[in-house]
Parts: structure tokens; sequence; C-alpha cells
């Protein structure tokens, strides 16, 4: 089984980061722009969302000023006929999977970087 974490508010002590006594999140959320942005003092960093250890230390891990969005974007649409391969993608300490590539152009198109998305 795997370690445990909790995401929680902490305050800068010195060179890290520590349990903050107020535990309360609080975001905005603009209706007209449609984003939700981050207040309890998050703008400058002393305080975060970080992650912590099940001891409550912190992992080096946080986030602060935070502003949500609704994505618009679509996804890149690989082009018709496409060739593909099959490529072996690993990476230290990792194990490794097939993805499918093909390349049209400068462009290079990767299927299947994450197994539970396997036609992305």
């Amino acid at each position: 089984m795997g370690d445990t974490y909790y995401a929680m508010m902490m305050q800068l002590s010195g060179d890290t980061y520590v349990k903050a006594s107020s535990q309360n999140l609080t975001f905005n959320y603009d209706k007209e722009e449609g984003t939700i942005t981050s207040v309890n003092n998050l703008a400058s960093g002393n305080i975060v969302v970080g992650l912590a250890s099940e001891d409550g230390g912190w992992t080096g891990f946080a986030d602060w000023n935070m502003t949500m969005q609704t994505v618009t974007e679509q996804p890149a649409e690989a082009p018709e006929g496409l060739v593909t391969t099959n490529y072996a993608i690993t990476a230290p300490g990792i194990i490794g999977s097939q993805v499918q590539v093909g390349f049209q152009g400068n462009d290079v198109w990767v299927k299947g970087i994450y197994s539970n998305m396997p036609n992305a």
C-alpha cells in the first residue's frame, strides 16, 4: 500500500511550511468571467495549500494565488490517415508502456500516454 498525504492550509515558518492554525479555504466565484479565485491571504505565498505527509510535514509541493476557469480549448485532432508506429515510453523508476507515434511534417502525434485515456 502507498503512503498517505493530505492537502492542508500551511503557513511559512522560516524556510519551510507548517500546518496553519486555520484550515479554512475560501474561493470567490465570478459568474461573469466564469472564474474561481482563491482568497485567504493566498496571494503572497505566505499561506498555501500544501501537500503534507501523514505526520503533517510539508512535502515540498504547494499551490497559492489560484485562479480556475472553464477550459474552452478543444483537443488537437490527428490528421486523417496518419500512419503510426508503436514505441515504448519509459522513465526512470516508472513502468513503461506502449504508445502510438505518428509524424507529419514537423508535428509529432502521440496516442496512449495516459493508460486511463488510451485514445487520447
